[in-house]
């Protein structure tokens, strides 16, 4: 006996959301590297400070990846997946930010992707 998986228009429009949604994940941190050589110099900071920058993302994606199916167990996943948007937006936003406040930016950042 075979199940047949039919997809109504609703879950298409979900699958389409998470498809654009992850267009826009990728350039968000691997954006950061071509412009190291400018933050470095608007912040003043060292190269070490400017790698762990550009590894800060990764370091949180890999922390939160490990509470993530838990958090979309207890919250539900349109609404874990919402809260991880939020999430990124904010991140986004402090990127921006002209101080070291770009590093809360990258992390928070980080930490949204991994839900999605």
């Amino acid at each position: 006996m075979t199940r047949s998986h039919s997809f109504t228009g609703s879950s298409w429009f979900f699958i389409v959301g998470i498809l654009f949604i992850s267009f826009n994940l990728r350039p968000a941190i691997t954006g950061i590297g071509p412009l190291v050589p400018y933050i470095k110099e608007d912040l003043g900071l060292s190269n070490t400070m400017a790698g762990f920058l550009t590894t800060l993302p990764l370091l949180t994606f890999a922390t939160f990846s490990l509470v993530s199916a838990r958090i979309g167990r207890r919250l539900g996943l349109a609404p874990a997946i919402g809260w991880a948007l939020v999430v990124i937006f904010i991140g986004t936003l402090l990127r921006y930010l002209p101080s070291l406040l770009a590093f809360f930016g990258d992390g928070s950042h980080g930490s949204g992707d991994c839900d999605l």
